[in-house]
C-alpha cells in the first residue's frame, strides 16, 4: 500500500515537472520522478528475503497469486518455481520455469545434445555460467557431469536454499 501511495506522490510530481520544463535541468529532473514512479510502482508484496551486497540486491518473493516463489536481481527475473515442486515424493524433480522452461530454447538444445550422446552410448559435460535459482541443474542426467559457476554467494546462497528453491538439492546436491 505504501508504494502506492507513493507511486501516487511521484505521479502527481511528473505532473507539475512536465508543466514547467525550460531547461536540462527540469528535463532531468522530469525524467528521474518518471523513473523513480517507475520502480516504485514495480514493488510488490510478498517479498520474504531481500540481500544486498556488492553485486546488488537480490530479493525472495511469492508470486501475486501466491503459487510461486521467484528470484529477482534488482528487476530482473533470474528464477521461479512453482512452491508445489518443493514438497515432491523423493526422487522427483522440480520443472524449471521462465526462460529454462521444457519449451525453451535452451532445455531443446541441452536434450538434444544429451540424446545425441546418449545415442552414442556418452555423457556431457556442461558448464554454466551464472546460477540464478539452479533450475537448469534439473536438466542433468545421471552420468553428466555439471560445473556452475557464479560469483554472486548471495545468490549461491539462495539456490541451495531449500525452503524456497530445491533445484540444486534435487538435481544437482553437491555440485560445484
Amino acid at each position: 500500500r505504501t508504494a502506492w501511495i507513493t507511486s501516487i506522490v511521484f505521479a502527481i510530481l511528473c505532473v507539475v515537472l512536465w508543466s514547467n520544463i525550460k531547461t536540462k535541468a527540469g528535463l532531468a529532473a522530469f525524467l528521474a520522478a518518471i523513473l523513480a514512479s517507475m520502480e516504485m510502482a514495480s514493488v510488490k508484496s510478498g517479498v520474504l528475503s531481500v540481500s544486498r551486497n556488492f553485486f546488488g540486491v537480490l530479493s525472495i518473493a511469492s508470486s501475486d497469486g501466491g503459487g510461486h516463489y521467484l528470484m529477482r536481481h534488482g528487476t530482473t527475473l533470474h528464477g521461479a518455481i512453482a512452491k508445489a515442486d518443493l514438497t515432491l515424493p523423493e526422487g522427483g524433480r522440480p520443472k524449471a520455469l521462465t526462460y529454462y522452461s521444457p519449451d525453451g530454447a535452451m532445455a531443446r538444445s541441452i536434450t538434444s545434445r544429451q540424446d545425441s550422446l546418449k545415442a552414442q552410448g556418452r555423457n556431457g559435460t556442461y558448464g554454466v555460467v551464472g546460477l540464478g535459482a539452479g533450475s537448469l541443474a534439473c536438466y542433468s542426467q545421471p552420468g553428466d557431469i555439471w560445473r556452475f559457476f557464479e560469483i554472486d554467494q548471495a545468490v549461491i546462497d539462495a539456490a541451495n536454499n531449500d525452503t524456497y528453491f530445491n533445484f540444486m538439492g534435487r538435481c544437482a546436491k553437491g555440485a560445484p
